[in-house]
């Protein structure tokens, strides 16, 4: 993720964008911002089954 955008302000930018991907795509998500180490972001990514992959 960019380092400009911020989380909580852009959370949902990030939940429409996880929804937009096809099931059958992985995502690998990479964190540079430390406003994004959050439990909501893992809980977020978990939820989006073995899709998702968070890397901070």
């Amino acid at each position: 993720m960019s380092t400009s955008l911020r989380c909580p302000g852009d959370y949902d930018l990030l939940a429409y964008l996880l929804n937009q991907v096809p099931d059958w795509m992985h995502v690998a998500v990479e964190f540079r911002q430390p406003s994004w180490h959050t439990e909501t972001i893992v809980n977020l990514l978990e939820a989006d089954g073995e899709r998702g992959i968070c890397v901070f």
